[in-house]
C-alpha cells in the first residue's frame, strides 16, 4: 500500500473539520494558509497536474473576477472587497477539501464507501459513479486523440483543449449511456450486485504518520476557529 494514501477515517475527518472550521472562521490570512496546506496534500495524493487545473479553471478566474469588479465599483481596500474576498476564499477551501475527499484510487474505493458507512443500494450507486468517471475521461481522450489526428486541433495545449468541449458532449453522452447499460447487465449476469456486500478489496491498513499529521491538522484547524468563534461572542 502507499503510505501516502489517506485512510477513509482521515478524508472523512479532514472534510467535516476543514468545512466547520472555515466556516467559523472570518480572518482571510489564516484561510489563505490552510488552502495552502490543503493544496500540498492534494498534490501529494493526486499529483501536480491537478493543482495546475484546479487553479487555472477555479481559483484564478474567481480572483481575476473580483479585482476587476472593484476596480470600477469599488476600493480594493474597502470593507466590501475584503468581505468578498474571504468568501472565495471559503469556496476554494471547500472545493478542496472535497477533492481531496472524493478523490480516491479505484482499488480502495469499495473499502472507503464501506468504511464510510454505505451499504447496498448506497454502495452499488457510488461505486458504479467511479466507474462511469473513469469512462468519462478515457472516452474524452480517444476523442480528442480522434480530432486531433484528423487536424481539427493543431497544437495539444490545455486551452485547445478546453476549446474542444462542445464537440465531445454528444458522442461523450452516447457512449457513456451505452457502456453503462453494459455494464448493468454484465454485473447482473454475474452477480457482482449480490457480492458487493461480501467481496474483498484493497484495503488501506493502519494510520501512519502521514495520516496522524493530517488527523492533527484537522483537528487543530477545528478548535484554533472554535475558540476564535467563542471570543467573538
Amino acid at each position: 500500500m502507499d503510505r501516502r494514501q489517506l485512510h477513509p477515517y482521515t478524508r472523512l475527518l479532514l472534510l467535516v473539520s476543514g468545512i466547520i472550521g472555515t466556516a467559523w472562521s472570518q480572518a482571510p490570512l489564516p484561510i489563505a494558509g490552510f488552502e495552502m496546506i490543503l493544496l500540498v496534500i492534494l498534490a501529494v495524493n493526486s499529483g501536480i497536474r491537478l493543482i495546475v487545473i484546479f487553479l487555472m479553471i477555479v481559483l484564478l478566474p474567481m480572483m481575476v473576477m473580483l479585482t476587476v469588479f472593484h476596480l470600477f465599483v469599488h476600493s480594493l481596500n474597502g470593507p466590501v472587497f475584503i468581505a468578498q474576498m474571504l468568501t472565495v476564499l471559503k469556496l476554494t477551501v471547500y472545493t478542496t477539501l472535497i477533492q481531496i475527499a472524493l478523490i480516491i484510487p479505484l482499488q480502495y474505493v469499495h473499502f472507503t464507501f464501506r468504511k464510510w458507512g454505505f451499504r447496498k443500494d448506497s454502495l452499488l450507486i457510488l461505486v458504479s459513479s467511479y466507474f462511469v468517471w473513469m469512462d468519462v475521461v478515457k472516452r474524452s481522450e480517444r476523442i480528442l486523440l480522434a480530432r486531433f489526428s484528423q487536424g481539427y486541433i493543431e497544437k495539444r495545449t490545455f486551452m485547445a483543449k478546453l476549446r474542444q468541449i462542445p464537440f465531445l458532449l454528444v458522442p461523450l453522452i452516447i457512449g457513456i449511456m451505452r457502456t453503462a447499460a453494459e455494464r448493468s447487465q454484465s454485473w447482473d449476469e454475474k452477480g457482482l450486485v449480490e457480492r458487493l456486500e461480501t467481496v474483498r478489496f484493497s484495503p488501506v491498513r493502519g494510520m501512519n504518520a502521514y495520516n496522524c499529521i493530517i488527523v492533527l491538522l484537522a483537528i487543530s484547524w477545528l478548535v484554533y476557529n472554535g475558540v476564535l468563534l467563542i471570543n467573538r461572542h
